[in-house]
């Protein structure tokens, strides 16, 4: 029997299974430390921290974490609605996220779904059950498609754009070949926007160059898409050392307002009447 063979398969079998072992090992007690230290961080919300966890925990503990409906969520949203005024909504995509979550903080006049309780506990954190188990685990959540993850921030992306009010703002990378996936969670959120609750969509992109706001592809089809929908919009660019201007001498709706705004194509203006 050859050494130098089994050895090394016999340190690799070894390795998967420690692997495994790992990956399946809870981390209930981590996340709920988490979620409770964030949770704290909303005085208002402070007393109802563990009602809120126990109710968060139920929609995925126990249960697959692929393919995971994202109705297994509606109590938590129950439990812990938006509540801020929907005329504050700020929406971002990709690094537009960046300026927007730097032009929010420790300010409430535009809101971003981070900003929001449910946002806020599970920004940058992994969580799902394993069927018939229980316990929270986090490693291989998002090894499939439609897991416990996604699925949250796919529900609360709907919601938190349904939320909104009047005119809403959105903060995009300009720098960006496209500013926006059509695909992605802020284009699943531009889908939500309806007159007459909300009037007008004013897109920010956040660079030095100009013209992008007419040659964007994709702002041409969301252009288009919103006016079917008798929603108007705006795009603005706005080079990102006026936005720091603006957060270091906290401005805030009066940041771009003076600015020259792109004008709709004509095919798009005569979509915007109301009935």
């Amino acid at each position: 029997m050859n050494l130098k063979v089994i050895v090394p398969v016999v340190v690799s079998v070894l390795c998967v299974t420690v692997t495994l072992m790992a990956v399946l090992i809870p981390r209930t007690s981590e996340f709920r430390a988490m979620f409770m230290e964030k949770c704290k961080s909303f005085p208002e919300n402070s007393t109802r921290c563990e009602e809120l966890l126990d109710i968060f925990e139920k929609t995925y503990v126990g249960k697959s974490p692929y393919y995971f409906p994202e109705t297994e969520y509606e109590p938590a949203f129950v439990a812990a609605p938006f509540t801020h005024p929907g005329e504050k909504t700020l929406l971002w995509s990709d690094k537009g996220g960046i300026w927007a979550n730097k032009f929010t903080k420790n300010r409430d006049c535009l809101v971003t779904l981070g900003d929001t309780l449910l946002g806020s506990l599970m920004d940058e954190e992994t969580w799902c059950g394993l069927k018939g188990l229980k316990g929270t685990y986090t490693p291989f959540c998002q090894w499939c498609s439609n897991n416990t993850v996604d699925s949250f921030w796919t529900i609360a992306s709907i919601k938190f754009a349904r939320h909104a009010l009047g005119t809403v703002t959105a903060m995009l990378d300009g720098d960006l070949r496209e500013p926006f996936d059509l695909n992605s969670f802020f284009g699943l959120e531009t889908k939500q926007l309806f007159y007459p609750r909300v009037t007008t969509l004013d897109i920010i992109l956040v660079t030095d160059k100009k013209g992008v706001c007419e040659k964007a592809t994709a702002l041409g089809e969301l252009e288009e898409s919103l006016g079917q929908r008798n929603v108007s919009y705006s795009c603005k660019e706005v080079p990102s050392s006026h936005i720091q201007t603006c957060i270091d001498n906290n401005e805030c709706e009066t940041c771009w307002s003076n600015l020259s705004s792109y004008a709709p194509r004509e095919h798009v203006k005569m979509n915007l009447f109301r009935n």
